[in-house]
């Protein structure tokens, strides 16, 4: 356990090789923040000011931002892809789902509306490039690729990562996420990926008040919805699978020919085409429909001001991360009052695995869970949960052994 602990600090080194340094000027700095329409809040100055310092050090930033559901990451990496790209560099930002995607790019193309500084989805012909997997395509080029954005990182595997870093030559890597997966976590204890953290939601203080229900209940508990839809609130109704007696669809014709009857939906699944899922998550966002039933594909990417009501039906099929990011979709409005998250499940050891999430909402916290629940991984290969060997320690519970072997790394750099 130490020879490994000791190796993934050796990793880190290795890592933060030499580059180009990016000269990140004040007065560049500050037209970047005059773009955004809103003022940015203490912790985002801090997480810049600690990117910028990385950026500026000629070696190569690994950086894990972890940022609460809401908390602003977005527009953190909107200023440090500005930075980059005013000293010549190429931005790529790649999302897991087009949802997410499409909404980055709109949200990029608004924030950049007066400038000469171009955004582009899935192709390389801009200064900031904003994609799927698709950008993991092997015949996809950049220009001079110098940063890195992975957002919701995840939904990416390993392997999918390093192709995507290996199309620049030393490129600075900024992971974003509201919940790391165990092998992201570890490493972050590790410390072979340095973190950064933003705690609070932006413009929000609304309260997400989380419960867990046995799967009997589902009807009951959308009954005592009508009161808000009638006065034209909206809900989010997430199914993991799409087919089966308890999949999407079935639950879908089951609620919206009985209880929600009287009210218009949109639907959102895998197995319908990109500009479908748009379609449908455009029509929700318009109010065009109350009430949107979708698998985990709308777990990032929706941020619709409105949601105060979300129902996950078979949750146990999911993890405590996913369900904590599917919850991130409620209450995003700066006028947002008290949200509610409804989860149902069939078994009571479920029950007491998703209760954690009753009582905690904090992203980092919840990501521990599992990390503790599912093992960190193969830390130094691709697997990126399980117990990786490890019989007897815990990444949490021996931070103490974990800032030995830290302290025993430094010293061994200075020499």
């Amino acid at each position: 356990m130490l020879y490994v602990l000791y190796s993934l600090h050796l990793q880190r080194h290795q890592f933060q090789r030499e580059t180009a340094a990016i000269e990140c000027r004040e007065d560049v700095l500050q037209r970047v923040y005059d773009l955004l329409p809103f003022d940015l809040n203490d912790e985002q100055l801090q997480v810049i000011a600690e990117l910028r310092d990385d950026l500026q050090s000629g070696k190569c930033m690994q950086r894990l931002l972890h940022g609460e559901v809401g908390s602003g990451k977005t527009a953190v990496a909107f200023v440090i892809a500005l930075m980059v790209v005013a000293a010549g560099g190429q931005v790529a930002i790649l999302a897991p789902t087009e949802i997410l995607a499409h909404q980055h790019y709109l949200t990029f193309s608004k924030w950049l509306a007066n400038t000469n500084t171009t955004v582009a989805h899935n192709q390389t012909n801009a200064h900031v490039v904003i994609g799927t997997h698709a950008l993991l395509n092997e015949k996809v080029k950049f220009d001079n690729l110098r940063l890195v954005v992975f957002d919701e990182q995840q939904r990416f595997g390993v392997k999918q990562k390093a192709s995507l870093v290996a199309k620049g030559v030393g490129p600075h890597v900024l992971t974003m996420t509201a919940t790391p997966i165990p092998r992201t976590l570890a490493w972050s204890y590790y410390g072979a990926l340095r973190p950064c953290v933003l705690e609070k939601r932006a413009g929000s203080n609304a309260k997400i008040v989380t419960k867990v229900f046995n799967d009997t209940q589902v009807e009951e508990q959308c009954e005592k919805l009508l009161p808000f839809l009638n006065q034209q609130q909206q809900v989010l109704i997430v199914v993991p699978r799409i087919d089966g007696e308890d999949g999407l669809l079935s639950w879908h014709e089951y609620l919206m020919g009985g209880v929600f009857k009287q009210f218009r939906s949109s639907l959102a699944h895998g197995r319908l085409d990109s500009l479908q899922v748009q379609t449908a998550v455009d029509d929700f966002r318009n109010k065009r429909t109350q009430i949107l039933f979708g698998t985990t594909i709308v777990e990032v990417g929706i941020d619709i001001p409105n949601v105060q009501h979300l129902l996950v039906l078979d949750a146990q099929r999911l993890g405590l991360s996913s369900l904590h990011q599917l919850r991130g979709r409620l209450a995003r409005g700066e006028n947002a009052s008290t949200a509610y998250c409804q989860l149902f499940t069939d078994n009571d050891e479920s029950q007491q695995r998703l209760a954690v999430l009753e009582t905690c909402d904090n992203g980092f916290e919840v990501a521990a869970a599992d990390l503790k629940h599912r093992g960190p991984g193969a830390m130094l290969g691709t697997q990126q949960s399980g117990h990786g060997g490890f019989q007897s320690f815990d990444p949490v519970v021996d931070s103490d052994l974990v800032q030995l072997i830290a302290e025993i790394d430094g010293n061994q750099a200075e020499e």
